[in-house]
């Protein structure tokens, strides 16, 4: 992924993704502290007045009207929801993913260590963005928005295009030897561990991918952004990092035109 800067924000995004989407960043907020300073964490214990203006500064910065942005309360589930327009606007509880043809409207979903996982579809007209943390990933959500988008909008996985967006890194993500903990986890993830002294390390990135390509998307189409969140504490924030206070980013997804 590139550093863009847009109205003063430091937002990723893949050259290779021809559509409005990004992945913020912690400068240009008004949050302090552990949270310091573009936070979108509602739930994160920042003050919400800080959060909201944050939310202004990203919408301002974007041109995006609130009343046309979609947006998730996470679960580390695999619940998707399809968007069809501006009564589809603000909070969707427990949902982890979220997909759209409508032109206009804004996905977005919220990290600090998860991995984000971007959908465009530039002949079918559709997008989506899915946060896959360690849960959802062994859960395989990747490989179920990729259905939810052929169900819904009749995508076919060889036109997607896909980006993995920055997370925890497989250096950086140490789990204990019973982390899969089934026979059924074991077979389908254990080549995804590493050794590491009494513990071992999970490959999120390398694990995504993989779930995209036995979805049916072209190995030239999974974009990857090489970025750890827990390694760059300028830019990210890190919930491994900095524990329970750690302020949230953003991934979103539109149909329009790349900023």
């Amino acid at each position: 992924m590139e550093i863009r800067n847009v109205s003063g924000l430091k937002i990723l995004q893949f050259k290779e993704m021809d559509t409005l989407h990004g992945f913020t960043t912690r400068p240009g907020g008004v949050s302090g502290g552990n949270f310091a300073s573009l936070n979108f964490g509602r739930y994160s214990g920042d003050d919400p007045r800080n959060v909201d203006r944050n939310f202004e500064i990203l919408f301002e910065a974007l041109g995006l009207d609130s009343t046309r942005v979609a947006m998730t309360r996470q679960t580390h589930s695999t619940h998707l929801k399809r968007i069809d327009g501006p009564g589809d606007a603000g909070i969707h509880e427990g949902v982890d993913g979220l997909m759209t043809d409508v032109p206009g409207m804004v996905l977005l979903t919220f990290y600090a260590d998860c991995t984000p996982l971007y959908f465009y579809d530039p002949r079918r007209r559709a997008v989506a963005v899915a946060h896959a943390g360690w849960q959802g990933t062994l859960a395989k959500i990747a490989a179920k928005t990729v259905a939810a988008l052929g169900e819904e909008f009749g995508v076919d996985p060889g036109d997607l295009v896909a980006g993995i967006g920055p997370n925890l890194s497989r250096e950086n993500f140490e789990v204990s030897p019973d982390f899969l903990g089934t026979p059924e986890l074991e077979e389908a993830f254990s080549r995804y561990l590493s050794p590491r002294r009494d513990r071992f390390t999970f490959d999120l990135v390398a694990s995504n991918r993989d779930q995209l390509r036995a979805a049916g998307l072209r190995k030239e189409n999974i974009h990857l952004s090489h970025r750890c969140t827990y390694g760059e504490e300028s830019l990210f924030y890190s919930y491994r990092r900095q524990g329970g206070a750690s302020g949230r980013m953003a991934g979103f997804i539109g149909l329009g035109d790349a900023r």
